[in-house]
């Protein structure tokens, strides 16, 4: 920034009425520095078009947006969201312009919007106060709570050590970490009501007032009643409590220690008896939560999901199952992974000889502790109980197994959604189709005409000659598709998977994937189809 920028920057920000501007010009820096209200601030004129200028501050107390100190003792203060406004479509004058505005408009927040704008960023000043733990405290919620009693559980991964708060009832796959280790009890308590309540400012930890202020407040109910009867009527005889509140969305602990174990109503124990509070960093890792905080309807978590066949289609099937919270999955499939199946299979080459079905199991099993894979490490018969499937999910390869499947489930797996996906040997086109064994289409309408003939699967877009195949020793063949086409299989397989529980008439549909569009057609029943219909 050279001088006659200065002075043009410096005129727009001196435009403003009661801010002070300081004379001062350094050309490899490109900073304008002023005044307001007795706070000096430094802007930072970007040469970056995609960037609006930075505000620093050298205040030293905490307040709203005010980020921390680096080793010069600046604070960035943040003024914007990420996404608030594409940036490189504002000229510079005008950036310069908001981002003052954005500054006087946080600097005169009245008390009740300065508590407003800490509750959006109460992690960063709670974290900052937290005492290091060798511990990492996680909370495993079963659902949404105003308050209930948690179950500590210790578990051990080499160096990292955890420590879980887990509502009654809940399973993880990784009891083989656990540890026995004692801890004292643990509440959770949703916060209802957090007007005015602030985060520890200027590294000023919460003393048992504050608590107090949350738990027992005369004025003002932060809490439930029920909730507040449970603390005010237990009796307590522990000498630690872990309180770990929800505020705003966020989740905060504080492991709360008493003189001794005498017993006493625990809100009374901690109104008298707290002699020191220690704040921890807390995480809530339950699948529902994570799964609903990027959008999923949590439809699938107490859905138990029959997969059959991991090949290419359905090892990504299976990891996208698991994403939209199906925590309940079953696998079969008797191939072994090989390296040529390395660029359209969730597996790598480490797993060459392995059983697809059983590292997908482990795969899987490690993404979350909740997550419950079931692996069988060879093909589906139809001596399986599959009663107590809610979805069965049929992705192999051949369309004769399809068939045997189909009228295996059309006489077991009644008024249950069954969902067939394949791709076409075109490497372009897939589908899915959901059918639900009540006389209303099944996967032998695919391939019966309006005479009751067989004929070829009407719903293929491809021609036979279109089929690529790479010949796999005597006998065997595997179809030459690409990751484009298994990554719209799955789209369209999740959404069939979708409908099949959001659905009320239980007829069958079908989606495809062709011309890179996505096409649901409701029209699958064939009226002659000796599987699915009488005439």
């Amino acid at each position: 920034m050279d001088k006659k920028q200065y002075d043009a920057y410096s005129s727009i920000i001196a435009s403003f009425d009661e801010i002070e501007l300081q004379d001062y010009f350094e050309e490899k820096h490109g900073v304008i520095s002023f005044k307001y209200k007795g706070k000096q601030f430094f802007m930072f004129i970007q040469v970056n078009q995609n960037q609006m200028p930075d505000v620093f501050t050298n205040y030293k107390q905490d307040y709203p947006h005010y980020l921390t100190a680096d080793k010069n003792g600046l604070r960035d203060v943040c003024l914007f969201d990420n996404t608030e406004q594409i940036n490189f479509q504002i000229p510079l004058e005008d950036k310069i312009r908001l981002v003052i505005q954005k500054l006087l408009s946080l600097e005169n927040l009245n008390p009740k919007g300065i508590a407003k704008e800490y509750l959006k960023e109460f992690p960063i000043y709670w974290n900052r106060v937290c005492e290091k733990d060798e511990y990492i405290y996680q909370l495993f919620l079963s659902k949404d709570i105003n308050y209930e009693w948690l179950n500590p559980r210790f578990y051990k991964y080499g160096n990292r050590r955890l420590l879980r708060f887990c509502s009654n009832g809940l399973l993880f796959n990784d009891e083989s970490n656990k540890i026995n280790l004692n801890h004292s009890k643990s509440i959770f308590l949703r916060i209802i009501n957090f007007d005015n309540i602030l985060p520890p400012l200027n590294g000023n930890k919460w003393n048992v007032s504050t608590i107090l202020d949350i738990i027992a407040n005369p004025q003002i109910e932060r809490i439930t009643p029920d909730a507040y009867d449970i603390i005010s009527s237990t009796s307590y005889s522990e000498k630690y409590i872990t309180i770990i509140f929800e505020i705003n969305g966020f989740y905060i602990a504080c492991d709360l220690e008493f003189k001794n174990k005498g017993t006493a109503k625990l809100i009374n124990k901690i109104r008298n008896e707290t002699i020191k509070i220690t704040h921890r960093k807390i995480s809530r890792c339950d699948i529902a939560y994570l799964s609903r905080r990027i959008g999923n309807d949590n439809m699938l978590n107490n859905m138990k999901i029959l997969l059959i066949g991991c090949g290419s289609l359905g090892s990504y099937v299976a990891e996208e199952l698991v994403n939209c919270g199906c925590v309940n999955l079953t696998i079969y499939d008797g191939d072994n992974f090989d390296y040529e199946n390395t660029f359209r299979h969730k597996l790598g080459t480490y797993w060459h000889g392995f059983n697809k079905a059983k590292i997908l199991e482990y795969e899987l099993n490690e993404k979350h502790p909740q997550v419950n894979v079931k692996a069988f490490p060879h093909m589906f018969n139809a001596d399986v109980n599959i009663e107590k499937y809610d979805l069965i999910v049929s992705t192999v390869g051949s369309s004769d197994t399809q068939f045997e499947f189909n009228k295996v489930f059309a006489e077991k797996f009644i008024d249950k959604p069954v969902i067939y996906a394949w791709l076409e040997g075109d490497g372009r086109s897939s589908h899915a189709l959901c059918a639900f064994n009540n006389n209303h289409g099944c996967y032998n309408c695919c391939f019966t005409n309006d005479n009751g003939e067989s004929c070829q699967n009407k719903y293929n877009f491809s021609n036979p000659q279109d089929t690529h195949f790479l010949t796999n020793c005597c006998g065997g063949v595997r179809v030459a598709y690409g990751s484009s086409t298994l990554l719209s299989a799955s789209l369209i397989t999740l959404k069939a998977v979708k409908d099949a529980f959001s659905t009320e008439d239980q007829n069958a549909f079908i989606y495809h994937f062709v011309g890179n569009r996505v096409i649901k057609d409701t029209n699958v029943l064939a009226e002659r189809c000796v599987v699915c219909n009488d005439n």
